[in-house]
């Protein structure tokens, strides 16, 4: 996988919308205490494998935050909201869980779960004491002779001045001598602690005094026998504990794997594709807007109505419209008679028009619980898509456990 950009919004300590680019074969992020660079590697991180940093995603004062990356073969976006389910969202249309972690697994070649992203800081917290003493070897000069490294010493006593004398190279030499001369006072210091060991056990079997017949073959050939001992006392031990590992790790694992099974046999939903849950919602926001559309031409046969019913009252008034001190002689039945026609056209549209908005609504309602059953489903999916990888994850772990413990 080769990534070309990184688009990030109210990312961590990133605000707003910013882009980066991914030209060379090597990027390295140099910049000030406080100025991202671990936001930009938790975002590659949120973005590739959905692992969430610690802390508050979100940006200060905002309510959603979005990754993005886009490789050559497509883009992929996660989108989280405050107190909703996050989005996702592929070549820019809108995807499962399942779906964007399939897509990624593909292009990267590696499953979502074993890929590893860390900064600088999380992988020397990760470093045990040697490690970490390995990794400032790397920091040394080059080339250097006996007097570089025993400078470097500060608390050097006058006996491990001499043994450094008297084993490092002469001359101009590398990390790889140094490397050779640690590895060797690691021998030493092992035969050392074993001769200690020796004479501790000859001590606490004996005593300070030989016993009277004894001599040293004798004894030697004892302290063998109990070394003998002891070492198969410590095979012994370490093959019990590894027998109870193994026991424990099974027992833990059956357990687990009922609890999945439990779980999945629970899940019998189906995946939707994105067509279809695209379709729902294309057909719910159609019902919203003719519901919209007949409410609106209720209003105005409403306003029809009564406008018309003002006219009726107006024209059987005895008087004349334009002056109530004239009389009018004028006939106004058929006027009359069409004004209350209309009347009945504009209370028929009304109705007609209360029946649509009615059907139009409930086809909305319908269509907005159909959508909420399909994300339900497609949780459900991804679910039961994330059990089965756990059960697969655990049982072959049991079985790698299972080898090792008949080792």
């Amino acid at each position: 996988m080769k990534i070309e950009k990184l688009h990030t919004m109210d990312f961590m300590g990133i605000p707003g919308k910013k882009v980066w680019e991914f030209r060379d074969k090597v990027t390295v992020l140099a910049a000030p205490n406080g100025a991202g660079k671990t936001s930009v590697i938790s975002a590659l991180r949120y973005a590739l494998t959905g692992l969430e940093p610690e802390g508050e995603m979100i940006h200060k004062g905002k309510t959603s935050a979005a990754v993005q990356i886009d490789t050559a073969k497509g883009s992929y976006c996660r989108i989280k909201k405050l107190g909703k389910q996050s989005r996702y969202v592929m070549n820019g249309k809108t995807t499962s869980l399942g779906e964007l972690t399939r897509a990624l697994e593909e292009e990267m070649g590696v499953s979502v779960s074993n890929a590893k992203i860390i900064t600088s800081s999380e992988l020397l917290q990760g470093l045990d004491s040697r490690q970490f003493g390995e990794l400032l070897l790397n920091y040394l000069p080059e080339m250097m002779d006996k007097e570089t490294v025993i400078s470097r010493v500060s608390n050097a006593t006058p006996l491990m001045r001499k043994i450094m004398e008297d084993n490092l190279p002469g001359g101009d030499f590398g990390t790889k001598e140094l490397d050779s001369f640690f590895a060797f006072l690691m021998e030493k210091r092992k035969g050392i602690k074993k001769e200690i060991m020796e004479e501790e056990a000859v001590i606490r079997l004996y005593g300070c005094d030989v016993p009277e017949g004894e001599n040293e073959e004798n004894l030697r050939s004892r302290l063998d026998e109990l070394n003998r001992q002891r070492d198969e006392a410590v095979v012994y031990s370490q093959k019990v504990s590894a027998y109870l590992q193994v026991r424990d790790a099974m027992e833990k694992n059956r357990t687990a794997i009922q609890q999945i099974e439990e779980e999945l046999e629970k899940i019998t939903a189906v995946r939707h594709s994105g067509d279809e849950r695209q379709a729902v919602e294309e057909l719910m926001l159609a019902a919203r807007k003719a519901a919209h559309a007949a409410l609106a031409a209720k209003k105005l046969d409403r306003a029809n109505y009564n406008t018309l019913k003002d006219a009726v009252e107006t024209i059987r008034q005895p008087t004349c419209p334009l002056s109530k001190n004239i009389l009018c002689t004028t006939d106004k039945s058929s006027v009359l008679g069409e004004l209350k026609e209309a009347m009945k056209r504009a209370c028929e549209s009304f109705n007609r028009h209360d029946q649509e908005c009615r059907e139009a609504t409930a086809k909305a309602l319908e269509m907005e619980e159909k959508l909420k059953a399909i994300d339900s489903d497609n949780v459900a999916v991804d679910r039961r898509e994330q059990l089965e990888r756990q059960r697969k994850q655990i049982l072959e772990t049991g079985n790698n456990a299972v080898v090792a413990g008949k080792a």
